[in-house]
């Protein structure tokens, strides 16, 4: 493979790591739409039923999330190697400032998309919660 190509084919796998934790979190934002709109009408025994399932659905959403940030971690290693070695000029080493900030916006994403499928599950237990009472 030629250069450009490695680049590109990195691109895209991280490129296709970021949308589907975007449908992850999407599905699971769905999901809790419904037991908002549904759970006035659950009865008990469904309701726990229904706590379990998103509970579980939370976990394995967030599972996948946690995957794919790896996934895309990984590519832009690589695509950083590649660059190092094939590029015809020499980068300087980034600053500490630089070099912190490039991390925090690599995992900003990620502790969003946490953050909002962890405050989804919780308003959706509390309503079932409501409900059972």
């Amino acid at each position: 493979m030629q250069f450009a190509d490695l680049l590109s084919f990195f691109k895209e796998r991280m490129a296709q790591a970021y949308v589907e934790q975007i449908w992850a979190v999407g599905l699971m934002g769905s999901m809790n739409a419904l037991v908002f709109k549904y759970a006035p009408k659950l009865e008990e025994r469904r309701t726990r039923l229904l706590a379990w399932g998103v509970r579980l659905g939370a976990f394995f959403a967030l599972l996948f999330i946690w995957s794919r940030q790896g996934i895309f971690q990984y590519y832009n290693a690589l695509a950083k190697k590649v660059i190092a070695v094939h590029s015809p000029m020499v980068l300087p080493d980034p600053t500490w400032l630089q070099a912190a900030a490039s991390k925090a916006v690599g995992w900003s994403g990620v502790l969003l998309y946490t953050l909002v499928v962890v405050g989804m599950t919780w308003a959706s237990l509390r309503v079932l919660k409501k409900k059972k009472k």
